[in-house]
């Protein structure tokens, strides 16, 4: 029935692979004559399906196959568990003959005990004959001698004779013997009764055993038809489910179709997210600064801002409005007080001065500003309850140094974000590349020097004091070195270079405490100190404590 059932499923299956692939070949017959798209679609799917329903049928023959397989190990399965219990029964019988074997032994010995009662029987029934004429003998002896001697009689009452004694100790062994007898036939009753019984319980089981293997049969005749009604519910849903997936893959591509129509729609949606991740991620990244963020780069403004002012009033550069621009943007940032009738020198001076006085102060002058830490602390922290100390204070974990060397910014609106510290960024390395700072320190002494000469062929009498530094140098050198204690102390805050960071904060402090006092006035001393202060500025660049203060 199975292979009628696969023959009839192959001819189904070949007979539709036939139907679609003349249906594939029509519709590529027309789609090539019409070159309608919708035609070589539509051939493009009956061939898709034809593929499909090949691979179906192989997968369907090889489950067939599979399943047969495991029905027929079952069937192998069962014969061998049906084997084995007809041995285990056989066994159980050949047992229970074994057993009926020595109960017939046992039957044996019984006849034999039987046998040899009645020989008992027989010889007892011979005895009291022969005691009867043992005693006549003895009894007429007595009668005769007592015709005689009085003494002689006495003495024959008082002895016996040899075959009295000889009877006696007959009669004592046939008793014992009679004895042992007995015990031995009870002792055989009571092995012969239980032989019985297993005997008994022998045949019993026998039977039961036979009635479990007849049971057994019955149950595996069962098994069998039960597999094979399973075996067709199979194959039946088998079938059903093939169709349902027909169906389902119709659909599929018909919801392939509509999902080609709306590609443009999609594409423009994910254009839209895309810009809207950017715009996310620009909003993101104008964070708010931190006090000693703040700090740091308010000292990079009036840096920017004082050279922007001394290339105008110097003119180190091409002037246009960009520069004027920029140096407006950056003095203001800076957000020192300007009057009407400042210059960029003035200004550029101005500058220097705020920084000079703050770079000599001690170390650790100002007080931390934490109102910014605070805020943002506590808006990652609202969804988390924070518990109070033992005094009922609720702790700070960003808690950082209260006090810092760096001076606070003159402008309160500025730097507002990261922005802001790009913008000042770009500015210095737009100045680092024009060279400014070399420009400038060249320009003040061109200008020393001219003066100088200017002031020799006035007065040929007077000195040359060409070579002393002008107090326009000489301010600008006080500037450098107070910007060296800045950004030594400000590594030395942000944990960079342990040791070394305080060592030179310490040694620029104390150098801008000796050589901004009035009273120094040794024009060798503040040269030397120039090339200090040139040393210094390479150094720093070597250890790249700005570049890694930026990152």
């Amino acid at each position: 029935a199975s292979t009628h059932d696969e023959r009839a499923r192959a001819r189904h299956a070949r007979a539709r692979e036939g139907g679609d692939a003349r249906d594939a070949r029509d519709a590529r017959r027309r789609g090539a004559r019409r070159g309608d798209d919708e035609s070589r679609a539509a051939a493009a799917i009956l061939g898709r399906r034809e593929r499909r329903r090949r691979r179906r049928r192989d997968a369907r023959t090889r489950r067939d196959r599979a399943g047969r397989e495991r029905c027929g190990r079952a069937r192998e399965g069962d014969g061998e568990r049906f084997a084995t219990r007809r041995a285990s029964a056989a066994k159980s019988a050949s047992e229970a003959r074994e057993r009926g074997k020595k109960g017939n032994e046992w039957m044996d010995a019984r006849q034999r005990l039987k046998f040899g009662e009645r020989e008992r029987e027989r010889g007892e029934a011979r005895s009291p004959n022969r005691g009867r004429t043992a005693g006549g003998e003895r009894a007429t002896t007595t009668t005769t001698g007592g015709g005689g001697n009085g003494r002689t009689s006495a003495q024959g009452q008082g002895m016996r004779s040899p075959d009295d004694d000889a009877a006696a100790r007959e009669s004592e062994r046939r008793r014992e013997s009679e004895r042992a007898a007995r015990e031995e036939n009870a002792r055989l009753r009571e092995a012969l009764e239980e032989a019985e019984r297993k005997a008994k319980a022998s045949a019993e089981m026998v039977v039961e055993l036979q009635e479990r293997v007849r049971a057994l049969r019955e149950e595996n005749v069962g098994e069998a038809r039960v597999l094979t009604r399973l075996e067709a519910q199979l194959r039946r849903r088998e079938h059903e489910f093939e169709a349902h997936r027909e169906m389902l893959s119709s659909q599929l591509e018909a919801a392939i179709y509509s999902a080609n129509e709306r590609d443009n729609e999609a594409l423009a949606r994910y254009q839209e997210a895309r810009d809207e991740v950017r715009a996310a991620k620009m909003a993101a990244s104008q964070y708010v600064l931190d006090d000693a963020q703040r700090r740091e780069f308010s000292l990079k403004a009036g840096w920017c801002a004082r050279y922007f002012n001394l290339m105008i009033a110097l003119g180190l550069a091409p002037i246009d409005e960009d520069i004027k621009q920029e140096a407006e943007t950056w003095t203001w940032a800076f957000g020192i007080a300007l009057e009407k009738d400042d210059t960029h020198a003035s200004i550029a001076r101005k500058i220097g001065d705020v920084l000079i006085e703050a770079g000599a102060k001690p170390v650790a002058s100002y007080e931390v500003d934490t109102s910014l830490v605070t805020a943002s602390a506590s808006a990652m922290d609202t969804e988390e309850p924070v518990e109070n100390d033992e005094n009922g204070v609720q702790p700070d974990e960003h808690a950082g140094p209260t006090h810092t060397s760096l001076p606070p910014s003159l402008n309160p609106s500025w730097p507002r974000n990261f922005r802001d510290a790009l913008g000042v960024e770009i500015a210095m390395r737009y100045l680092a590349s024009r060279r400014i700072e070399e420009r400038v320190v060249v320009s003040l002494a061109d200008v020393r020097r001219a003066s100088a000469i200017s002031s020799i062929s006035r007065n040929a009498a007077s000195e040359d004091d060409s070579s002393a530094l002008s107090d326009d140098e000489i301010h600008e050198f006080h500037f450098r070195r107070a910007w060296l204690r800045f950004m030594w102390a400000r590594a030395r805050e942000a944990g960079m270079d342990a040791g070394v960071a305080d060592e030179r904060e310490e040694h620029w402090l104390s150098e801008m405490q000796t050589m901004t006092n009035p009273n120094m006035r040794q024009p060798l001393r503040f040269k030397r100190d120039a090339l200090a202060v040139d040393k210094g500025l390479k150094e720093l660049r070597a250890f790249l404590v700005e570049s890694r203060l930026w990152r």
